[in-house]
C-alpha cells in the first residue's frame, strides 16, 4: 500500500509542526478504480464515464486500525458497467476524499489485472480492501 505525496506532506504536517489548522480531515472516502498505477502524484488513468457510463467512486468506510493496518468495514458495489466503448482493464485502486476530483489520499494494486466487459459488477467484500502503514 502506497500514500500519495499530498498524505505523505500531510503527514509530516501533523506530526513533525506546530501547523495542525493546515490540514482537512475527510469526514467520507471513496474508492476509485484505475486503469493503470496511480503514483505517488496521482498521475494514473481513472476509469471514467467515457469508459463506463455508469462508473462513480463508491463511499468507503473503515475499521478500526490495528497494529498498523485497516480495511474496509461494509460491502462495497460499484453500478452494473455499462461500456461507453470498447472494453478496458483495470489494475489498480485509490482511495480519495470526494467522490470526484478531491485528494488521492492511499492507492494499491490489485495484483492482476482485470480485463471489463458490460454487465459486470465490481464488488469488494468486507475487509477485501486493506491499508497498512510501511
Amino acid at each position: 500500500m502506497s500514500k500519495s505525496n499530498a498524505t505523505e506532506d500531510d503527514t509530516l504536517t501533523y506530526w513533525l509542526t506546530t501547523d495542525l489548522f493546515s490540514i482537512n480531515r475527510p469526514t467520507e472516502w471513496h474508492l476509485a478504480l484505475f486503469k493503470d498505477d496511480p503514483a505517488d502524484d496521482a498521475s494514473g488513468t481513472e476509469v471514467s464515464t467515457g469508459d463506463d457510463t455508469a462508473y462513480v467512486r463508491q463511499i468507503i468506510s473503515f475499521s478500526p486500525v490495528v497494529s498498523g493496518v485497516t480495511s474496509n468495514s461494509a460491502d462495497i458495489s460499484f453500478p452494473v458497467v455499462v461500456l461507453a466503448s470498447a472494453s478496458y482493464s483495470i489494475s489498480h485502486f485509490a482511495i480519495y476524499d470526494a467522490a470526484t476530483a478531491g485528494n488521492m489520499l492511499y492507492y494499491g494494486s490489485f495484483g492482476v489485472t482485470k480485463t471489463v466487459i458490460g454487465g459486470e459488477v465490481f464488488s469488494f467484500t468486507t475487509g477485501g480492501i486493506v491499508i497498512s502503514e510501511d
